[in-house]
């Protein structure tokens, strides 16, 4: 199944780390192969959320560029990104590299038609967090399924999303360190939008995650939570991984 895991604002969907975490979560406990890109570049990529002891270091840490596809550094970016990764410990290979049962690729290519590879993955997740572009609407249009990270402020959520309403069809919504005592709540947002309720999640404050990101170990946090856990955030992040594999079972007939 093809995934598009996608935000409309940067730093308010969380949108990396999550699906870094719930990656983990469906390969380690499911036993689920997952296919992982970022089709941006910025200071915190997809790579930066595994630790170094579990795969690649990250590629272009460290630098505060953002560079989409279409931007005009976005080839000197590519580049850089190409030369880093290949020159790690999969010289001469294609620029995949692999922890269990994820593997992380390299960016769309240029000359790439599609955002989604031809692989065996069971599941593969395009991360285009906080894209307003022309390459993370692509990825929306190719995807199976949609995974949409919103802020957990619901008014804020709403104000975001209406713009790009059309993209409420085959798609699941996560409401990323959700207040459940705010308003307006998750029901105005179903209604606002006209989406069943079963299609959205909300994902706790999880104290734990944040300091994984700071670290780079996102993947070892989520391997420490997986048998049992008291965690509230990755009690959703079953729930969540259930779903996903559940879809993945009659991808064509998601919602």
């Amino acid at each position: 199944m093809k995934i598009t895991a996608w935000s409309p604002g940067r730093k308010s969907g969380g949108v990396t780390a999550n699906i870094v975490a719930f990656s983990t979560f469906l390969s380690s406990h499911y036993d689920v192969s997952i296919g992982l890109r970022s089709n941006h570049f910025c200071e915190r990529m997809m790579e930066d959320y595994f630790s170094v002891t579990s795969t690649i270091k990250p590629i272009a840490g460290g630098n505060s560029f953002f560079s989409g596809w279409g931007s005009p550094d976005y080839i000197k970016y590519l580049l850089d990104y190409k030369d880093k990764y290949e020159r790690r410990s999969y010289r001469g290979h294609m620029a995949v590299g692999c922890r269990g049962k994820i593997s992380l690729y390299a960016p769309q290519e240029p000359y790439e038609d599609k955002p989604f590879p031809n692989t065996d993955d069971e599941l593969f997740i395009v991360d285009a967090s906080g894209e307003n572009s022309y390459a993370a609407f692509e990825a929306m249009d190719h995807a199976d399924l949609r995974m949409i990270f919103l802020p957990g402020d619901i008014g804020e959520a709403i104000h975001q999303f209406r713009p790009y309403k059309a993209y409420a069809g085959r798609a699941l919504f996560l409401f990323n360190r959700r207040n459940t005592r705010e308003k307006p709540t998750v029901s105005d947002f179903c209604q606002e939008f006209k989406i069943k309720r079963s299609r959205v999640f909300s994902l706790p404050y999880c104290a734990d995650l944040e300091r994984a990101c700071l670290r780079g170990e996102v993947d070892l946090m989520a391997l420490y939570h997986l048998w049992p856990t008291d965690s509230e955030y990755f009690q959703k992040a079953d729930l969540i991984a259930k779903k996903l594999i559940s879809l993945n079972e009659n991808v064509n007939n998601i919602f």
